[in-house]
């Protein structure tokens, strides 16, 4: 399954998501500081968090914070992206589970 364990922000979600985020942050003891236009809308497992920033377009690139790490990586160019590498990644999965079973 795409995102298993991870819970993704419906819209009426996403002012929640973004102060769970800015809370993770200040938590973690992080110097950085969410942007005002950031969109948090995956976290996974209460340790991570994906976000956009507003007014990079409608599918801007992908930012990922990890608990404990001094500030977010830019994980994916775009929301494409994202989904197109986690697709690619549950097909590689899929077709090992595959290998094994048949072998």
């Amino acid at each position: 399954m795409v995102l298993a364990g991870s819970d993704v922000a419906a819209p009426d979600e996403l002012t929640r998501f973004r102060d769970e985020a800015r809370s993770l942050l200040a938590e973690s003891g992080s110097s950085f500081s969410l942007p005002s236009s950031a969109v948090a809308f995956l976290f996974h497992q209460g340790y991570t968090f994906l976000y956009v920033e507003g007014g990079t377009g409608a599918d801007g690139p992908v930012y990922q914070y990890v608990e404990g790490e001094k500030e977010p990586t830019r994980i994916a160019g775009s929301l494409a992206e994202l989904m197109s590498n986690e697709l690619r990644l549950l097909e590689q999965v899929h077709e090992q589970r595959g290998r094994r079973t048949r072998g």
